[in-house]
């Protein structure tokens, strides 16, 4: 697998432009182990809005959906412990960059 240096996001696949901020920002939570982006697909329906929504959680973590335009990006982020604090603080960091978060 191949991590970045700079945080502990692996860089398989590229990353949706508008959510490298957060997703830094994201992995930088102490509870955070390892953040890993899937596959970038396209959708049959669009929106302007950038876009975090929670799909569901995992037995290591919770799984993420991207979305900008068309396309979608799922988003695995696998953490220490199944809290709510940490989707309160990925829905904060998400607003702080103006994206919208749907649980």
């Amino acid at each position: 697998m191949k991590y970045n240096r700079w945080s502990n996001i692996k860089q398989e696949h590229h990353i949706l432009p508008d959510f490298i901020k957060p997703l830094k920002q994201i992995s930088q939570i102490s509870w955070i182990i390892r953040i890993i982006p899937g596959r970038i697909s396209r959708q049959q329906k669009w929106t302007s809005e950038i876009i975090m929504s929670f799909s569901y959680p995992t037995e290591t973590g919770y799984k993420y959906l991207l979305k900008k335009w068309s396309t979608v990006q799922e988003c695995f982020i696998i953490c220490t412990i199944n809290d709510s604090i940490i989707q309160t603080n990925i829905q904060t960091i998400c607003i702080t960059n103006g994206i919208i978060y749907k649980a």
